[in-house]
């Protein structure tokens, strides 16, 4: 699984773009990080999320898993976005 981000604003107030991707697995949740938002929900095995407007520097995290339990993860690390 990979997940990334540019870390540039695309609103206004400072909301930025995560990007994942996963090849053969059948479910993916994400988990906070430090001061991770609404990112805790289950996910598509692809996909993008806008976050919230940021202030610091925040870690996102993935977790997917394949039909027979094996689990793997990634994490992205978006610097803030508005001062």
């Amino acid at each position: 699984v990979t997940i990334s981000s540019t870390g540039v604003a695309i609103t206004p107030n400072g909301s930025t773009k995560v990007v994942w991707t996963s090849a053969n697995t059948s479910t993916c949740s994400f988990t906070l990080g430090e001061d991770g938002g609404d990112w805790t929900k289950q996910r598509s095995l692809s996909g993008q999320y806008i976050t919230l407007p940021l202030t610091k520097s925040t870690i996102y995290n993935i977790s997917c898993s394949n039909i027979t339990g094996y689990t793997v993860t990634g994490s992205v690390t978006v610097p803030k976005t508005v001062n």
